[in-house]
């Protein structure tokens, strides 16, 4: 038995649907790959998520006659039959939502139903997520020290990911949703090479305020330093320090931020960007948990100097432009994924559209 009330062979949805085997599990709850063994019209999901129009996804099963391989999500439950988890319900609501306006660099989604208690949702497959690209497929096994050594990346395979990260978060701030999660682990390669954004358990409206605290936060070495000062508020600026941790990332193969509590991130945070205060964060003070760190520390190391210095083989200055403008410490002065991904209307935005696409 794989996860918790599937079994490999098992059918789903009436045999429409055959599980293989276990891909990963986790808090948000199980991944198996999949076939759609039988050619029968998928449920209709747009009138169960209050959606305007159904999935285009949907016709494509229709009319597809040879089994497809999917993947296919146990959500998570809090408890009993068919009590949801609130992220489970976020993750199949948003990205249907995003569905309905179709994007290359977001996961497709193909149905959702519940099947002996399961809440399941069902979505292409993707072979492999952009974390163990990065680190290997033997990612957190034994002594790090032991791990083999991960050739850097193509600068050409950079850019294209680079622009995949940008275009997939572009698409989620036209519909107003904040990812909220974004890291290596949560963008898929499919098989045709494209780069696709999932696992939307964490998503909220943009500019949403929680009515109580957060019980699942972004990961720590991708968290914005508002969240690490206290801010509730759901805002594109979280998703753009995110992407921008990413975007170093694939530059430097190193995470930009190290430690694995709040407070070694937050001063790792500081060695990069130096302290803040009223005179380089506007209206930082008044953040709920803000506090002045004391003593001396590093001097900082601006993300666009690190690269920029000649350590990394496939950075580009562009790409150091592109990254001291993203990883800012006010929200305010970061750049937009608009900004980023905008045609070359100036020259301030021809920088960004050479990195990203030459």
């Amino acid at each position: 038995m794989v996860g918790d009330g599937l079994r490999e062979g098992d059918e789903v949805d009436k045999g429409t649907y055959e599980v293989c085997s276990l891909i990963g599990e986790g808090g948000f709850g199980a991944v198996f790959a999949g076939l759609r063994v039988k050619a029968t019209p998928p449920h209709a999901t747009a009138s169960k998520l209050g959606l305007e129009r159904e999935l285009p996804t949907a016709a494509e099963l229709v009319a597809r006659t040879s089994p497809l391989p999917v993947a296919i999500k146990r959500l998570r439950h809090e408890g009993g039959a068919q009590i949801v988890d609130f992220s489970s319900i976020r993750e199949v609501h948003f990205l249907g939502e995003l569905n309905c306006d179709r994007h290359p660099n977001i996961l497709d989604m193909y149905d959702v139903f519940f099947d002996r208690g399961n809440l399941l949702l069902v979505s292409e497959l993707c072979s492999v997520d952009l974390d163990v690209i990065l680190r290997g497929p033997s990612r957190g096994e034994g002594n790090s020290d032991q791990q083999p050594t991960i050739p850097p990346l193509p600068a050409g395979d950079v850019k294209y990911y680079a622009q995949s990260i940008l275009s997939a978060l572009n698409h989620c701030h036209k519909h107003n949703i904040v990812h909220h999660d974004i890291k290596p682990d949560n963008f898929f390669l499919n098989g045709n090479g494209l780069l696709k954004l999932g696992d939307f358990g964490l998503a909220r409206k943009r500019n949403s305020v929680p009515q109580e605290r957060l019980r699942a936060m972004p990961c720590v070495w991708y968290r914005a330093p508002e969240i690490f000062f206290g801010s509730r508020r759901f805002t594109a600026e979280i998703d753009m320090w995110a992407a921008g941790c990413v975007i170093m990332e694939l530059v430097t193969q190193t995470r930009m931020l190290t430690g694995e509590t709040e407070f070694q991130c937050l001063f790792t945070l500081v060695t990069v960007i130096g302290p803040q205060n009223e005179t380089t964060w506007p209206g930082v003070s008044d953040l709920p948990t803000y506090w002045e760190l004391d003593g001396e520390v590093p001097p900082p190391r601006a993300p666009g100097t690190v690269i920029a210095n000649g350590e990394f083989a496939n950075a580009t200055t562009g790409f150091a432009d592109l990254v001291s403008r993203i990883l800012v410490a006010d929200p305010a002065q970061r750049l937009t994924v608009r900004a980023a991904t905008a045609a070359p209307r100036s020259s301030q935005y021809v920088v960004h559209q050479c990195v990203l696409i030459c």
